[in-house]
C-alpha cells in the first residue's frame, strides 16, 4: 500500500506553503490529492513525485536591452550633471 502524506508533510516535500496547497485544491488542481472521509485530505507520494517531475526547469531571466528602468545610479547622475554643466557653459558664451 502506498504511503499517504498529510498537508504539512506534502507542503514540506514540495517546498511550498500550506496556503499554496489549499488554494490549489480549490482553484488550480495542479497537485492531485485524495479525500479520506469528509474533510481529511492526503497526498500520494507518487502524485507528489509526478508533480515535481512535471515542473519546468528554471530559466534565467532575459537580459533587458534598451533604456534602463528605475532610479539612476550615481555614475549616471554625475554624467547627466556634467552634460548639463557643459551645455550651460556653451550656451552662455
Amino acid at each position: 500500500m502506498e504511503q499517504l502524506r498529510n498537508e504539512k508533510e506534502a507542503a514540506k516535500r514540495l517546498n511550498v506553503s500550506l496556503s499554496f496547497l489549499r488554494k490549489d485544491r480549490i482553484k488550480e488542481r495542479l497537485v492531485p490529492f485524495v479525500r479520506v472521509g469528509d474533510k481529511t485530505v492526503r497526498y500520494r507520494d507518487s502524485d507528489l513525485d509526478a508533480f515535481i517531475l512535471g515542473l519546468p526547469l528554471a530559466v534565467p531571466a532575459p537580459i533587458a536591452i534598451g533604456k534602463r528602468r528605475g532610479r539612476r545610479t550615481n555614475a549616471e547622475k554625475a554624467a547627466a550633471g556634467a552634460a548639463r554643466q557643459a551645455a550651460i557653459g556653451k550656451g552662455g558664451s
